[in-house]
């Protein structure tokens, strides 16, 4: 593993409202798997239901293999708790939870994550020449694609929380 840097600053959100509870946490994961290529793990997951009362806990780690030096990882924990409540929707009654979402969310960038950077002085010296000039160029786009895929991770948890008026 290389040097762990810090790409993005962690963001802590909560948002409320009606939402399905499997489809959400189903949303947000298979966005970072299907659409924007990650490789998502589950660290940790808690699920508790108690009468009508749902409570969700996870912790995800996501990594994207930019290029052989650099790798982005997405760290998320999520908790989703409410109460279950029928909704009528298009003519058809649904279950939802009232309640609410919390994530919080931070991009880190794993450079030389292959360990393929030989540690011969003269590899050492054109290593360092690279990261020079090319370094700060690649890790701006690292940035700005960390930066990308964490909005838009937000933007669809958001729109499944905030898809029901309440």
């Amino acid at each position: 593993m290389g040097d762990k840097i810090l790409l993005t600053p962690e963001k802590a959100l909560r948002f409320e409202g009606y939402f399905d509870l499997q489809e959400t946490y189903s949303a947000v994961k298979n966005y970072l798997e299907v659409d924007r290529y990650y490789d998502v793990t589950e660290k940790d997951f808690t699920e508790k239901n108690k009468g009508v009362h749902r409570f969700v806990f996870s912790i995800l780690e996501s990594e994207f293999f930019y290029t052989d030096y650099y790798k982005i990882i997405m760290a998320m924990k999520m908790e989703m708790a409410g109460d279950d409540v029928e909704i009528e929707e298009e003519g058809v009654k649904k279950i939802f939870t009232d309640g609410y979402v919390k994530l919080s969310i931070a991009a880190y960038g794993d450079a030389d994550w292959l360990n393929k950077r030989s540690t011969k002085p003269i590899m050492t010296f054109l290593s360092k020449l690279v990261q020079k000039f090319h370094g700060k160029d690649m890790l701006k786009s690292v940035k700005v694609k960390a930066n990308e895929d964490l909005d838009s991770t937000v933007n669809v948890l958001k729109q499944h929380v905030h898809s029901r008026v309440k």
